[in-house]
């Protein structure tokens, strides 16, 4: 019972999103890889905001 409802959730997902077939591992280490880079920029940025902000 429950397998069909995951199952059915993952349908669901997959048809949300126009899903066929799951991305290549290849292609989401790469994508994964850009949306760390930039979260890590983003962060520093972050902190130096947040200490002008503390300072004000």
């Amino acid at each position: 019972m429950q397998e069909t409802l995951l199952h059915k959730a993952a349908k669901n997902a997959f048809d949300e999103f126009h899903l066929r077939n799951l991305p290549k591992v290849k292609y989401l280490s790469v994508e994964y890889a850009e949306i760390l880079t930039e979260k890590k920029k983003l962060y520093g940025e972050y902190r130096l905001i947040k200490k002008d902000m503390q300072e004000i």
